[in-house]
């Protein structure tokens, strides 16, 4: 059930059965759900749309998920939202490149849905996240309406 005060979150991942199980999952949680399936959809989601959180594979059609993360960090208005890789690729070396695009939470595939959902939870709250990496979480940006390929979750 989503509630007025709930939460947003960003899902960007081009398997739509992990989108569509994604979506259900963190509905049920209570949190709002938008989906992008590529970088430049993600990109112009958070420019026309409050997110709180995303969550972002590494793997899209169009640029990488640490094109996107940079990208997101760069831009003054959506540099605090955080960022949730759901990887395969989640091992030492891939943290380090992804620390300096202000990436730094990581869950790797295949993933504990209470794990995500709690580090989302943590995430919205502001709150330090035991069970993955973890150093900021600040404001998320804001916006009006959905673009196009941006989706939310009914």
């Amino acid at each position: 059930m989503v509630t007025g005060s709930a939460r947003t979150i960003l899902v960007v991942e081009d398997d739509r059965d992990l989108v569509l199980s994604l979506e259900k999952r963190l509905t049920r949680a209570g949190f709002r759900v938008r989906t992008a399936s590529t970088g430049a959809e993600a990109l112009a989601c958070v420019a026309a749309n409050r997110v709180d959180a995303i969550t972002l594979d590494v793997r899209l059609p169009d640029m990488s998920g640490i094109e996107v993360a940079l990208a997101l960090h760069d831009d003054p208005h959506t540099t605090g939202i955080p960022v949730v890789f759901v990887t395969a690729a989640a091992d030492r070396h891939f943290r380090e490149t992804c620390s300096g695009v202000g990436a730094t939470y990581f869950i790797k595939k295949p993933f504990d849905n209470e794990l995500l959902i709690e580090t989302l939870r943590s995430l919205c709250a502001g709150r330090e996240v035991n069970g993955a990496s973890a150093e900021t979480g600040p404001e998320s940006a804001s916006g009006a309406c959905p673009p196009a390929g941006c989706a939310q979750a009914r």
